[in-house]
């Protein structure tokens, strides 16, 4: 039997054995669950889902541009009528806005033998002049002029007068022999003036009146007196 000293060393050395047992299976469990290669499977949580795009929304459809208001259509209006066809050959020019004045005041009958005098034939300071050929219909020829004011065709009338030696007033034209010059008046009627007639030295008699109410001057002439003296009277209204 030991003694009761080596009992207690005995006991003393293995309690430490029992501790060491402990502390290598504690070491060992620690070890164990810190190593990551033996055998230990490491979970990753999964990564989240991506978030769902947020709901498109449509556009809303295209909203038509406002309609502008259409004008009513704007009536054309008719075409003037056409006037009688000319019967004497006119420049492409034809009529300038002072010819076209004269124009619309002559006659019907008249107007389609009428085209623009020649420069050296239109009276001076007149506005526009026009030369109508009547002779294949009257036996005579018409220069008609319009002039700015009542001065510039008196002026004009005068001269011829006095070029022709003839006294104011001194005479009938259409009842007596020219030459001649004087009053002249339609009862009834605006138009008014003053006649002249001569028989130029080439043969030709020549009828010159005023018409006061447009300030026209027309002459009319041929080498046959009988034609020019039948022609006025039926004529001498001759601008409308």
């Amino acid at each position: 039997m030991l003694p009761r000293a080596d009992r207690i060393t005995r006991r003393r050395l293995r309690l430490p054995a029992c501790l060491v047992v402990v502390c290598l299976l504690a070491l060992a469990l620690a070890a164990g669950c810190g190593d990551d290669e033996q055998g230990v499977v490491t979970v990753t949580a999964p990564a989240p889902a991506p978030a769902a795009p947020p709901p498109v929304t449509p556009p809303p459809p295209p909203t038509a541009a406002p309609t502008a208001p259409v004008a009513p259509p704007t009536a054309v209006p008719p075409a003037p009528p056409a006037g009688p066809q000319a019967q004497v050959p006119r420049p492409a020019d034809f009529p300038n806005s002072g010819e076209a004045v004269l124009l619309q005041r002559v006659n019907d009958e008249v107007e389609p033998f009428c085209t623009r005098s020649s420069e050296g034939d239109a009276a001076e300071g007149s506005t526009a002049s026009l030369i109508c050929d009547l002779r294949a219909r009257n036996g005579l020829q018409v220069f008609i002029e319009g002039f700015p004011s009542a001065t510039e065709m008196d002026a004009v009338f005068d001269s011829l007068r006095e070029g022709q030696e003839i006294a104011p007033a001194s005479g009938d034209c259409f009842r007596g022999s020219p030459p001649g010059e004087g009053p002249y008046g339609t009862p009834g009627s605006a138009v008014s003036g003053r006649a002249l007639c001569y028989a130029d030295s080439d043969g030709d008699f020549w009828l010159v009146w005023t018409e006061d109410a447009t300030v026209t001057l027309l002459w009319a002439f041929s080498d046959d007196p009988a034609a020019v003296t039948q022609f006025w009277p039926r004529n001498m209204l001759i601008l409308q």
